[in-house]
């Protein structure tokens, strides 16, 4: 099942010729109708798919938003391969008559144009989504994920924290700071009771008092500039198998260079730290929940730790020192 056909493509996609074939893209459009149902849930997806022209004006722009997505995350993909053709020649540029290949400043900028039609496009469709709030949606695994934080979207991180402006691959990235954020700040300062049970409405909005609300919206005036504070030692270094870079662009040229020893030395400072913290967080949990049933032989192991006397401790030491 596709949301997506070549006339959606060029219906949505300034600037496409009318020659474009269905089988160079087709690949592209299945690839970007894969994702979007992995993001939106397959239940959501099929009601989109089944939306048609009696549908109501709602629903028929959620599928339009929906198609708007797909399309514009499938012309990304597609670029790189559209200008490349490989025959028993090898690879080849075509250029026709009276036509010149972009500069590579050109294409790079290109590219992240499209990002930026396919970022605005998936907030106009998750703002329509609560809009129509099919059943299909709130009940989905999908839901849950999405709303299994105080901050959800691209749109509402940047009424928080303007500097990051609205970038849905970002804020993807940023989802397990924002977790980590309202673990570390937001639920000592509230009270975990308190926050566990404000995160349980919040799977389900229409339950939130007026109370509630004011509270995320100060919970959300903080947890904003935290999350961002805790993906900041990440943010400047790429990791992979070629080692670690430094990344900037210059003029819509993506550049790496090999980054300095006490860059390297912080990060890996900064990536025991946040071992050993949740560590110490995981021990400090099963202190709490071990017993003889559960965890025995932690709890065995916890028993003899408490029992065992310190090296200061002299209450069970034949002579004490005054």
């Amino acid at each position: 099942m596709m949301l997506t056909t070549i006339a959606t493509f060029k219906k949505h996609i300034s600037g496409v010729q009318g020659a474009l074939a269905e089988a160079t893209v087709l690949s592209h459009l299945k690839a970007a109708n894969r994702e979007f149902k992995q993001r939106v849930g397959a239940p959501l997806f099929g009601f989109i798919a089944a939306i048609t022209a009696t549908a109501s004006e709602d629903e028929k722009d959620l599928r339009e938003l929906a198609e708007a997505v797909v399309c514009w995350k499938a012309y990304d993909l597609a670029m790189p391969h559209l200008k490349m053709r490989v025959s028993d020649m090898g690879l080849l540029v075509q250029l026709p008559q009276n036509t010149a290949m972009p500069t590579k400043w050109y294409y790079t900028d290109t590219r992240d144009a499209n990002m930026v039609m396919y970022d605005l496009f998936l907030e106009h469709f998750y703002t329509q989504l609560e809009v129509v709030a099919p059943a299909v949606w709130t009940t989905s695994e999908a839901y849950q994920a999405r709303n299994a934080h105080l901050l959800r979207s691209p749109q509402e991180l940047d009424k928080y924290v303007g500097l990051v402006g609205r970038n849905a691959r970002f804020f993807d990235r940023l989802v397990m700071y924002i977790g980590r954020a309202e673990e570390l700040y937001i639920a000592p300062a509230v009270t975990e009771e308190v926050y566990g049970a404000l995160l349980e409405k919040w799977q389900t909005p229409t339950l939130l008092s007026p109370t509630d609300k004011m509270l995320i919206e100060r919970i959300r005036k903080a947890l904003g500039p935290l999350a961002v504070y805790e993906a900041y030692p990440y943010l400047p270094l790429l990791i992979d198998q070629e080692g670690i870079r430094q990344i900037r662009k210059t003029d819509g040229t993506r550049e790496e260079d090999i980054v300095d020893s006490k860059q390297r030395d912080a990060q890996r400072m900064q990536l025991l730290n946040d071992g050993q913290l949740y560590l110490a967080k995981l021990r400090q949990w099963l202190d709490s929940v071990a017993s003889e049933s559960l965890f025995p032989a932690y709890h065995t192991r916890l028993m003899q730790e408490q029992c065992s006397p310190s090296d200061d401790d002299f209450t069970h030491s034949a002579s004490i020192v005054l």
